[in-house]
C-alpha cells in the first residue's frame, strides 16, 4: 500500500510538476495516471516508489513495490529467465544462489505475460514490447503487494497490450494486488 501527502516536485525552482498531492492506494484498486509526454508522470511515479525524493510532502509505504519501468535499450546479454531471477534478490541474498522454488517463481511470471517459451532468449535480442513483458514478470517475481508501472503498454502492440491490462485486472482482483499506472 501507498500514502502521498501533499507530495509535490519540481526540477527548476518555482516551476512545479504537480503540487499538494494526496491519496492513498489500496489493494485491489486499480489507478491509471494519464497525461502527455514530459508533464511528469514518471517523476510522480518516481517518488511514490521512494526512487526520488518529493520537494514538498511525504509518501508512506507497507509491503514490496514492484515498480516497472518503461522499456530501455538492453545493453547486456543475461537471458529473459535471469532478468525474472533479479526480481527475486531479496529472498536470495547478496551472496547466494537462486534455489529451484525462486527458478519455478520466474518461470510462472515468464508464463503470465505470456513469453514462458522466451526464457532462454537472451533479453538484448527481444523486441522493445517483449523486454517491457520481462521487465513486468521481473517485479511480479518479488511477490509485491503494489504494482507500479511506468507506461507498460506503450512498446507493446495492440495484443499484448491486451495481455498485461487483463494481466492487471486479474492481479487486483484475483491477488488483491494494489496497481498504478501511466499512460497517454
Amino acid at each position: 500500500m501507498i500514502e502521498a501527502h501533499e507530495i509535490g516536485h519540481w526540477y527548476q525552482p518555482g516551476r512545479w510538476l504537480f503540487r499538494h498531492v494526496s491519496f492513498d492506494f489500496r489493494p485491489g484498486t486499480i489507478t491509471a495516471l494519464l497525461g502527455v509526454n514530459g508533464s511528469g508522470k514518471t517523476t510522480f511515479l518516481r517518488c511514490v516508489c521512494g526512487v526520488l525524493r518529493p520537494r514538498e510532502g511525504y509518501v508512506s509505504t507497507r509491503g514490496v513495490i514492484g515498480y516497472v519501468s518503461q522499456a530501455v535499450q538492453a545493453d547486456h546479454a543475461y537471458r529473459a529467465i535471469d532478468m525474472v531471477l533479479l526480481g527475486r534478490s531479496r529472498n536470495i541474498g547478496r551472496f547466494g544462489v537462486p534455489r529451484e522454488t525462486d527458478l519455478e517463481r520466474a518461470l510462472e511470471c515468464l508464463n503470465d505475460v505470456g513469453l514462458a517459451t522466451h526464457a532462454y532468449t537472451r533479453y538484448d535480442q527481444m523486441s522493445g514490447g517483449q523486454r517491457q513483458l520481462v521487465l513486468l514478470a521481473r517485479a511480479l517475481a518479488t511477490n509485491c503487494r503494489t504494482l507500479v508501472l511506468d507506461e507498460p503498454a506503450s512498446a507493446l502492440d495492440l495484443a499484448n497490450a491486451g495481455v498485461v491490462l487483463r494481466l492487471l485486472r486479474r492481479l487486483a482482483t484475483e491477488q488483491n494486488i494494489a496497481v498504478l499506472f501511466t499512460t497517454h
